[in-house]
């Protein structure tokens, strides 16, 4: 994922998360006992844990290893 992209998903995340949810439907009921708001918050929890659970996946892929001297760590345990 790209880094731009991510700062771009993240902010819209902030605001629907803080400007638009207590906005929405303050008054309303889901399955007869959750407030509508605290369910799009646990949602949100999933979708923020995605996000950044892909974001780190792909920055850690692109990450090198060093040995205790210095020398880059390639797949197969071999230096560079």
């Amino acid at each position: 994922m790209n880094t731009k992209l991510f700062v771009c998903l993240n902010v819209l995340y902030f605001i629907f998360d803080y400007v638009c949810i207590p906005l929405i439907n303050p008054d309303g009921v889901i399955f007869g006992f959750i407030p509508f708001q605290m369910f799009l918050y646990a949602i949100m929890g999933v979708v923020s844990a995605v996000l950044w659970g892909t974001y780190f996946t792909q920055f850690f892929k692109k990450q090198e290893r060093y040995d205790e001297d210095g020398n880059i760590v390639v797949k197969g345990g071999k230096t560079k």
